[in-house]
């Protein structure tokens, strides 16, 4: 017990370290390190950095700890799942509401590049230095009853996120007033969108669930926690153009709805008997 626990934090210090590094190697590369940012929420700029990095490093760990596979498959995971739920799958929706919310693209650009090189380096950390064996298992058992799972995991998501959105976002004042009590918002074109990306978040739970090891009650709580995290934590960083009152509604909103759906995805999608 007491090796695996320390095997455990090995990787997420390592992994932490990775993305670190890489984080501020590629801000300095691209000019914004060290830009002025308003002290807005309840951590500093420099220790939201840490902290967010370092709980996106623990989730990450989880997945690798857990993982029946190494090597260059392992980074593959590990990479693309940071990259895509803690800034793809975010970025096109913050793109999708930017007029609404007036986010200049160019900082959004900015981010993803930095999101971009620490999902590199925590690939290329997984892929030359944690130990495994293993292949991902894509058995898909029955398709037609896969093909249920999926579509209905997609559908999952749309529920989940408009009702997470309506009862805990939605409820605060600030966040109407944000959002201009929603004027500018299509509900049927939001709902479309994130049916697109319900889909998205569906293929990647997919490739989680089915990168651990048996287990499906782990593998569902390592998913949950890993979506629920990846997803809302930047939300702690001091931000110009969404005051905390805003943020942190939809950070409840964002943690308790993805882990809901992560862990319940993972049920669905889990290997075949």
């Amino acid at each position: 017990m007491i090796g695996s626990a320390s095997r455990f934090i090995l990787k997420a210090g390592l992994l932490w370290a990775a993305i670190l590094a890489a984080s501020v190697a590629t801000s300095v590369f691209i000019g914004v390190a060290g830009e002025a940012v308003p002290e807005d929420g309840p951590l500093a700029a420099g220790v939201a950095f840490l902290v967010v990095n370092g709980l996106h490093a623990l989730v990450l760990a989880a997945i690798a700890h857990r993982a029946a596979l190494g090597g260059w498959r392992l980074g593959l995971v590990l990479g693309g799942t940071l990259f895509f739920a803690q800034s793809f799958l975010l970025l096109i929706e913050a793109v999708y509401f930017a007029q609404s919310v007036s986010v200049p693209i160019a900082e959004l650009a900015a981010g993803s590049i930095i999101a971009l090189a620490a999902a590199a380096a925590v690939g290329l950390l997984a892929t030359f230095v944690f130990n495994g064996k293993g292949r991902f298992n894509f058995e898909l058992g029955n398709r037609v009853r896969f093909a249920y799972s999926l579509a209905g995991v997609t559908l999952l998501y749309v529920l989940a996120y408009f009702t997470a959105g309506y009862f805990i976002a939605w409820a605060a004042p600030e966040v109407r007033a944000y959002y201009a009590d929603g004027i500018q918002i299509d509900v049927l074109n939001l709902a479309c969108f994130q049916v697109f990306r319900g889909f998205m978040w569906a293929l990647l739970a997919l490739v989680i669930v089915r990168s651990l090891e048996r287990g499906p009650l782990v593998a569902a709580v390592v998913v949950g926690l890993c979506f629920s995290v990846l997803a809302s934590a930047q939300l702690l960083y001091p931000n110009a153009f969404i005051p905390w009152e805003v943020r942190l509604p939809h950070l409840v909103e964002i943690g308790v709805s993805n882990f809901l759906f992560g862990f319940t995805a993972a049920l669905i999608l889990r290997r075949p008997a």
